[in-house]
């Protein structure tokens, strides 16, 4: 008892370390610039211009959701370059602790829990993305409702408050992003129909309004909030809408990126003793687990690729769902493998190999994100000039996608498309709002960065927008600019 509890101790430590050294991936690491990657950028963008009084949707576009852009005004109250880090740290922390306290708690197997912990979210290295992203910030949520429902399949029933918690999660991660629902969506679907079936109404109404309780404690205030503030259709308009027009690629499209997603190692392993574990397994509410598990991972895969892009950072939300079959594998290999020496020791020892090669990975990210000598020293020269060049309260823009030029310069958007590739490949109103906006507002300095470089036509319509409005144009670090006399 007293070794068990010693080997948990120690696990968590252990948790906390690996979670630490994936999270150096980041460039918000406290030993980095700081100049934080396309995505993250945007979403801190959005962030400082809430804590200038603006208001999403209105004031600056965005189509993720409101909670991502809360977190990162968290993280700007910790410290306006690092602190989002910091957040990110205590969120995978969160994930892998909830991940092995669960996995030790029903299969009461310290050491292959925490193994297979390690081996699951060491995935984490090849899409990280550069951290920031929505579904890092989905994945404790995530790791705790997938052991809820897990301990329903298990016992048939969950405390009143785990499924309110569920809700909340939901909820959490419906206002980040939709498409990232798929696990409560199966799972609850399968819950709701299972209680019908067996014509329990009672439990079923119980259930879903417990869930649904949850979901409306985070949803009503931030929709309320956005009522009070006269955002609520421009919420639908860039959140819904837009959303629906950007995951509106050909299916061809959708039916590629979706094969390209499946076809990884570790979804071909997990399938396989998803398969053997339902085939071998004499437990009924260990199948029916292992059935939901399978199904989610399916719907999943086809909600990664359903925008038919191929983003790496869209995998994050099936390490929660893989962490099952690397358990179940790693088990069953720590079970016979007390006997004789057997094909189980060398799965272990292949598990072993992709972990090691996932965190050389992760090393390899860190080594990348502090050796951008050139990016980072762009950054900083085009920042310092438009400090030197500009007052706080005059404007700029940044044509392409480079929004961490506002946040280092801490200068604000001429027009509410701070960014505008690629969004307005999805849709062609957008340029045209965007140069009434600059036009309305002309802004001191404009910067045209190298995301333009393959759209000349509209390089050279900002090229005769200069023109008209008398601005001088130079060059910084092989980028152009155009200051306004």
């Amino acid at each position: 008892m007293l070794r068990e509890k010693i080997i948990s101790k120690k696990a968590y430590v252990g948790l906390a370390v690996a979670a630490a050294f994936l999270v150096m991936a980041s460039p918000s690491n406290p030993f980095a610039q700081g100049h934080s990657y396309t995505d993250s950028s945007v979403f801190r963008y959005v962030a400082y211009e809430m804590l200038e009084g603006g208001i999403p949707y209105v004031d600056t576009f965005d189509h993720k959701g409101p909670i991502i852009y809360l977190i990162n005004i968290l993280g700007m109250k910790i410290g306006f370059t690092h602190g989002i880090w910091i957040l990110e740290l205590f969120s995978l922390c969160l994930t892998l602790w909830l991940s092995y306290y669960y996995l030790k708690k029903y299969a009461k197997d310290n050491l292959a829990a925490v193994f297979s912990v390690i081996v699951t979210y060491s995935f984490l290295a090849g899409m990280f993305d550069g951290g920031n992203t929505v579904e890092e910030w989905a994945l404790p949520f995530l790791a705790f409702s997938a052991f809820c429902f897990w301990e329903y399949y298990q016992k048939q029933q969950v405390s009143f408050c785990k499924i309110f918690l569920t809700g909340v999660c939901c909820g959490c991660v419906l206002m980040m992003r939709p498409n990232m629902i798929v696990l409560w969506v199966v799972n609850g679907a399968a819950v709701t129909i299972g209680f019908l079936l067996n014509k329990e109404w009672k439990y079923a109404m119980q259930y879903i309004l417990c869930f649904l309780s949850g979901c409306l404690t985070v949803i009503l205030p931030i929709l309320f909030w956005l009522f009070a503030n006269h955002a609520l259709e421009a919420f639908w308009d860039c959140y819904i809408l837009f959303n629906i027009r950007y995951t509106g690629s050909q299916w061809l499209d959708k039916i590629k990126t979706t094969l390209y997603f499946m076809n990884m190692p570790q979804i071909y392993v997990s399938v396989a003793v998803l398969i053997y574990g339902y085939l071998y397994s004499k437990d009924n509410g260990i199948k029916k687990g292992i059935t939901m598990a399978a199904l989610t991972l399916f719907v999943s895969l086809l909600s990664v690729g359903m925008s038919g892009r191929y983003y790496f950072h869209y995998q994050i939300i099936l390490l929660p769902v893989l962490l099952l079959p690397v358990y179940m594998l790693v088990s069953q290999c720590r079970v016979k493998g007390k006997e004789y020496l057997s094909i189980d020791h060398v799965i272990l020892a292949l598990l072993s190999v992709f972990m090691v090669s996932n965190f050389s990975n992760a090393v390899q990210n860190y080594a990348e994100v502090m050796g951008e000598e050139g990016r980072n020293a762009r950054i900083y020269d085009i920042s310092r000039y438009i400090m030197e060049h500009t007052d706080p309260q005059e404007r700029i823009t940044i044509m392409g996608n480079e929004d961490i030029l506002y946040l280092r310069s801490h200068r604000k958007s001429a027009s509410r498309y701070s960014y505008q590739v690629p969004i307005l490949f999805e849709d062609e109103e957008i340029l045209e709002k965007y140069f009434d906006d600059i036009q309305n507002n002309l802004p001191q300095i404009i910067v045209i960065t190298a995301q333009m470089d393959g759209s000349p036509e509209l390089v050279e319509r900002m090229f005769e927008f200069c023109a008209n409005n008398n601005y001088n144009r130079l060059s910084i670090d092989e980028t152009i600019l155009f200051h306004k006399n």
